[in-house]
């Protein structure tokens, strides 16, 4: 007996090359793509550039940074893992190729042992760029959906992520949807985030920390800061046209706290208390006070309490052009603490203050 199986469709059989052609179809958006034209080879642009790697969290604006860099500078891209959230896994043949320069590559991979083993013998210097995890949480439910809408086939789809929703996923209305990411999707989130912060801090390693909001805010500067961080004259770079398109380089709407309308104020508590108190405070995430005290608030009158300890905390929180100093991190970080501890006594939330 032939243990020999023919995977190739009968090009005869016209329902076998449509099945193809539709799994095909399904995963297309999850490989790693580079648009013809975009591969670069050696020449006086970016002769003598070193390559660039941004290891990211999911839906933080990374293929528009790649695109950039890689545009920019006349760059490659290439891919340095492979696998499936939150479990990607190093290349280590790619990474081979990627340390010659002359290449930039973004990618999703844990700070894991066995990652680090494949890695830091090639690569000691790269960026970790991070996002609120409750937009990375929102921008994904999207992500899912559109992504099924286009392709007409979510086969295959759901099984990219680790822990996998249900195959009935698309057919939940939008806020059940989100309901199941903040509790199966966004711990995962969160965590990745935490372990790469705890290499980030240990300085073991040569790494420049960017944010979402860095790239709202100015995207020069948030270039520039990349490019400084590599030892690239600024000169080197010419800024290329880039649509902020899903089809140019997947932005949706790029905003940086859409998730404060779209989420229910039952889900902003859950997906904040995930992420805690502490990361909220380092990176000054916001908490929608309004939203979370209108959840707690029987009547239309906000408690007075409430009103006054959100009042301190918008006052304390930085807009994006305010400087950190000591005094303000520590008002901001007493009045996040008391928003938790007033939230926290609903006795339906207790878990809500020990978080972080």
């Amino acid at each position: 007996m032939s243990l020999i199986v023919e995977l190739k469709p009968d090009a005869r059989d016209p329902a076998a090359r449509a099945r193809s052609q539709s799994r095909w179809r399904s995963i297309v958006p999850f490989v790693y793509s580079r648009r013809r034209g975009e591969r670069s080879v050696a020449t006086p642009d970016n002769a003598g550039l070193p390559s660039i790697l941004v290891v990211s969290i999911l839906k933080s604006g990374t293929v528009f940074t790649n695109l950039m860099l890689a545009r920019g500078l006349s760059l490659e891209q290439m891919p340095v893992s492979f696998g499936y959230f939150p479990h990607y896994l190093i290349d280590i043949p790619k990474v081979v190729s990627f340390i010659k320069g002359g290449k930039v590559a973004r990618a999703h991979f844990d700070p894991s042992p066995v990652n680090f083993q494949s890695l830091t013998p090639f690569i000691r210097k790269w960026v970790l760029h991070i996002r609120d995890p409750r937009s990375v949480v929102l921008s994904w439910v999207h992500h899912m959906n559109r992504v099924y809408s286009e392709r007409e086939n979510g086969e295959y789809q759901h099984l990219f992520v680790y822990p996998t929703p249900p195959e009935a996923y698309y057919d939940w209305p939008f806020h059940i949807q989100v309901d199941w990411n903040i509790d199966n999707f966004l711990p995962s989130v969160v965590t990745w985030t935490r372990s790469w912060l705890a290499v980030y801090d240990s300085r073991q390693y040569d790494i420049l920390l960017t944010t979402y909001s860095e790239l709202c805010r100015d995207e020069c500067a948030y270039i520039q800061k990349i490019t400084d961080f590599y030892g690239i004259p600024r000169e080197r770079f010419n800024r290329p046209k880039i649509e902020k398109t899903i089809p140019g380089s997947h932005f949706r709407a790029g905003l940086e706290d859409e998730w404060i309308t779209e989420f229910t104020s039952d889900q902003i508590l859950r997906s904040t208390a995930t992420i805690g108190q502490d990361l909220l405070t380092r990176f000054a995430w916001r908490l929608a006070c309004t939203r979370l005290a209108s959840h707690h608030a029987p009547t239309k009158a906000m408690p007075s309490r409430l009103k006054s300890c959100a009042a301190r905390y918008e006052m304390a929180r930085p807009s994006q052009s305010a400087q950190w100093d000591r005094h303000r991190t520590l008002l901001y970080a007493a009045a996040l603490a008391d928003l938790f501890n007033l939230l926290a006594g609903n006795p339906t939330r207790q878990g809500l203050a020990s978080s972080g």
